[in-house]
């Protein structure tokens, strides 16, 4: 199982991160992320300060996350919520956990 946390929002292009995580889990394995859920308003929840390094603060939704596991060569993919409303500088952010198998 290969895992990456917090990071998404960080990657310009978390699709080709995504390709290149997945070539190094082993058939029968699992990618785990953990990074933030998109709100409802698809609102930005990092400051002006930091919009230069987060290309994505508004964070992911689930059907973006299925989306990248797919297209990478995932399969039986799993997204729930992981932590509410953890108080991060001004924010509170809502955290997911995404699953995806490579098959074997």
């Amino acid at each position: 199982r290969l895992q990456c946390a917090m990071a998404y929002h960080h990657f310009a292009h978390p699709e080709e991160m995504t390709k290149t995580l997945v070539s190094f889990v082993k058939p029968g394995g699992s990618l785990l992320v953990v990074d933030l859920i998109s709100n409802e308003k698809k609102e930005e929840i990092v400051s002006e300060e930091h919009k230069k390094t987060v290309p994505h603060a508004a964070g992911f939704d689930e059907d973006k996350m299925k989306a990248m596991f797919t297209a990478a060569g995932l399969s039986g993919f799993e997204m729930g919520i992981l932590l509410r409303d953890v108080p991060i500088h001004v924010y509170k952010i809502t955290n997911f956990l995404a699953r995806g198998v490579k098959p074997q």
